[in-house]
Order: C-alpha cells, then structure tokens, then sequence
C-alpha cells in the first residue's frame, strides 16, 4: 500500500518533506557536489585572493536550521564583488566576476 500524505499549508508540506528519511542525506550531497563545482571554477582564474569556497551542514541560522550552505568566503570581505564584478577603484574600470558560485548553482540545478 502506497502512503499518501495530504497537507494544506506550505509550512506544514515542507517540514514533512524535510524530515523523510533521505531527504537531509540528498541535500548535503546536492550542496556538496555545488561546492566541489564551484571550488574547481573558482580555481581556474589566476588570482583568486585569499577567497574560497565553503559548504557547511546542518546550523542554527537567524530564523531556524539550515541543512547545508555554500558560499564565497573572502578575508578581504570582497566576495560579492569576486562573485558578481565591480569597478576598479582608481580606473573605474569594470572588473567582470567570476560567476562560480552562481555556474556551480545552474550547473546542478537539475
């Protein structure tokens, strides 16, 4: 017999979804496998700075717990502009980003 699970609110749909077995396991390894992408693109450019790429699981954030995370880290604090571009501060030049984290996303978006 096949189990069916009926529920109207989205609230409630989600946190059944979250907690059937398997479903945490599938998440960390979605999210490892963008980080591993995302961590092998970000590699290729010649001066990466002292940015790389990191995945965390299963953390209190400021509204709940998060399964898994993976982000840009930069000690410079310059990870948006590493991610997306932005403008040479004495040229005005436009510095393209790097798009790794956002190619690593698409790439396994599927």
């Amino acid at each position: 017999m096949h189990n069916i699970i009926l529920l109207s609110p989205e609230a409630r749909f989600n946190r059944t979804i979250a907690r059937m077995p398997g479903v945490k396991a599938a998440v960390a390894a979605k999210a490892d496998a963008i980080a591993s992408t995302a961590a092998a693109l970000h590699a290729r450019h010649f001066y990466s700075g002292h940015s790389n790429v990191g995945v965390r699981h299963r953390f209190q954030g400021r509204y709940g717990r998060i399964d898994s995370m993976v982000d840009l880290n930069d000690k410079g604090g310059n990870a948006l502009a590493i991610e997306f571009g932005h403008f040479h501060n004495f040229t005005g030049e436009y510095i393209p980003g790097k798009y790794s984290l956002w190619t690593a996303v698409m790439i396994h978006a599927i």
